[in-house]
């Protein structure tokens, strides 16, 4: 079993600057990082804030057939899941305090996902019984107030999204009209930028070997209009405007970029 680590991070304040401020792009402080914790398979905690222990089981349900299969129990309440992909198999939980401000403590079951990255299924125990909150990948930051940060590589850049913890305890996604970027790349093929996002004006023409810098995402369209997203460019002489997030504009015409695999 390897050890792995649940990033728990207690912000008091956040240091802000720049254009990541209002785009919700923060680095998370490697000294504000707690103690990682060794996976258990078995514990007794108080779940509920009564003072009572509840004991918590996980077991593995692939040796019965069922790849990557698990059965979570508390004090004899069952809740079943399973990690996404057939060759994977849980690695155990880690009990965690999503939101100190309430009474409850939290169950993550833990598992590996593709590429290095790892998959958190949470429960949580209302003193009667199990429920599911959520899951979520590959790389969550709790950071103790009912919010969790989570990474994820997106294209060539990580994109970092914000959950909150709701009153009825489920993961509701934060909706952002903007992700931070800030890559630098080459031009390797001529490509028009524009000024607004209908594509009707070009605001100028990027020519090769013109260093740019793509600055943000912007999530839209679909794969029946042919592109899914919009990235907003800052050419070599300052000026910005958008192109459609596709395979051939982003692929075809910029080299420098860390493609995920």
């Amino acid at each position: 079993m390897r050890k792995m680590l649940c990033i728990l991070v207690v912000m008091a304040c956040q240091t802000l600057s720049g254009p990541s401020e209002a785009l919700g792009q923060t680095e998370l402080d490697s000294t504000r990082i707690l103690t990682g914790y060794e996976l258990q398979w078995s514990a007794e905690v108080d779940l509920d804030g009564d003072g009572d222990l509840e004991d918590i089981r996980l077991t593995r349900l692939d040796r019965e057939g069922k790849p990557g299969a698990f059965l979570l129990t508390v004090d004899g309440s069952a809740v079943a899941d399973k990690l996404s992909g057939v060759c994977y198999e849980i690695e155990g939980f880690l009990v965690v305090d999503i939101d100190q401000s309430d009474q409850y403590k939290e169950i993550a079951v833990c598992g590996p996902g593709l590429s290095d990255s790892d998959q958190y299924f949470y429960f949580w125990f209302n003193g009667k019984s199990l429920h599911r909150i959520g899951k979520l990948a590959p790389w969550p930051h709790l950071l103790g107030d009912g919010t969790v940060l989570v990474d994820s590589w997106k294209d060539f850049w990580q994109k970092r999204d914000r959950y909150v913890l709701t009153p009825g305890h489920k993961f509701q996604l934060v909706p952002q009209e903007f992700y931070w970027v800030d890559q630098e790349a080459t031009v390797i093929k001529p490509l028009s930028i524009y000024s607004r996002r209908d594509y009707k004006r070009v605001q100028t023409e990027l020519k090769v070997d013109d260093k740019v810098t793509i600055v943000v995402y912007q999530p839209g369209g679909s794969p029946a209009e042919g592109f899914s997203g919009h990235y907003l460019i800052r050419s070599a002489n300052g000026q910005l405007g958008w192109v459609k997030r596709t395979v051939q504009n982003m692929h075809s015409c910029f080299k420098g970029l860390m493609w995920a695999s």
